[in-house]
């Protein structure tokens, strides 16, 4: 480490990958043996109990075939005429004090950091690091009892969990589940509010507006008229949906636009204004001029922008919903005296 007179071997991998010829070729390195790290200020850290007890070992194995005179294959290149009188000398030093090297886990390393200075960082020196198995199924007994708390019979209607347990029942658990693992995982992570100020529902009526006044001034009584009337109720479904500060339900509700010949296959996205055309009866070579083209596309823009407020929306509050589950997740942690990770 940098700066600093400890020395920190990190494995990510198992007990065969390297990690003995790492701490070895470190222990032999000339500028190590200069700096003379000792056995108590080196720490080598693994995944499993079985790969730090087997790493120990080897490191003793293979300090003892380098103090025989002898150079271990995956050390030649390091060392090709073996040890200088100066690495040896430090290496017998140090094979006399190899019991003091700390082989361990990463978390029997944190737990040995609770220990020493929990007070110092806040923490339980009680407290327990949990492997990953258990922290995943505190996490998913918390969320089961969270889940359960937001369906009491008391919860309130515009509860972003109730609403989607009402309109998405068979989906909702999954959804849910996905949203929380993904929150846990990044718990500093925070979706991008809207901003305030925007309107998107007056831009699309706006919009749709452009376009019905374009399509009057033509005269156009064919398939343009057909477009324009349709976009016309959707322009009265979705007016005025953000005026004030709509809930959560208001808002799932206008994620459903109803039927209509405008919309494309994959959902709330409107067709290019070419396919919507055809799809009203327009010929190939019959579709419009481009005023009526730009206006279309101008709706067809304002309309994403709105669905995608109202998306952002819903997300950050449920998000809201789901800070809740961290925090009684947290809590559940410290009455069952377990840490995870990210706490330290």
């Amino acid at each position: 480490m940098p700066g600093d007179d400890r020395l920190l071997f990190h494995s990510a991998c198992g007990s065969g990958c390297g990690n003995r010829k790492n701490i070895a070729h470190g222990r032999a390195r000339g500028d190590d043996a200069r700096r003379r790290f000792i056995p108590g200020e080196i720490a080598a850290i693994t995944f499993t109990e079985l790969a730090a007890s087997q790493l120990a070992a080897r490191i003793k194995e293979t300090v003892d075939v380098l103090l025989a005179g002898e150079v271990p294959a995956f050390l030649k290149a390091v060392i090709p005429l073996g040890l200088s009188e100066l690495q040896r000398s430090a290496l017998a030093t140090a094979s006399t004090q190899l019991d003091e090297l700390t082989t361990t886990t990463i978390h029997g390393f944190c737990q040995a950091i609770i220990r020493s200075h929990g007070v110092e960082a806040g923490l339980d020196p009680g407290a327990r690091i949990a492997d990953a198995t258990v922290a995943d199924n505190l996490f998913m007994a918390e969320l089961s009892a969270w889940f359960s708390r937001q369906l009491a019979i008391d919860a309130s209607e515009d509860n972003p969990i109730v609403v989607l347990a009402e309109q998405i029942p068979l989906q909702v658990v999954e959804l849910v589940r996905e949203l929380a693992v993904l929150r846990r995982k990044h718990p500093d992570a925070q979706p991008i509010s809207p901003p305030q100020d925007l309107r998107p529902d007056v831009d699309f009526v706006q919009a749709v507006d452009d376009f019905e006044r374009w399509r009057a001034s033509i005269g156009e009584e064919g398939w343009t008229r057909e477009i324009a009337q349709e976009l016309g109720r959707l322009a009265t479904r979705y007016q005025g949906c953000f005026t004030g500060d709509p809930d959560f339900r208001s808002l799932w509700q206008l994620c459903d636009p109803g039927s209509g010949r405008l919309f494309g296959r994959k959902g709330l996205q409107l067709k290019p204004y070419d396919e919507a055309a055809r799809g009203f009866g327009a010929h190939t070579n019959d579709v419009g001029n481009d005023s009526g083209r730009a206006l279309f596309e101008a709706v067809n823009d304002a309309w994403s922008q709105l669905i995608g407020h109202i998306a952002s929306t819903l997300i950050c509050s449920l998000s809201g919903s789901l800070d809740q589950l961290l925090e009684s997740y947290r809590a559940l942690q410290a009455r069952c005296g377990n840490i995870g990770f990210s706490t330290i």
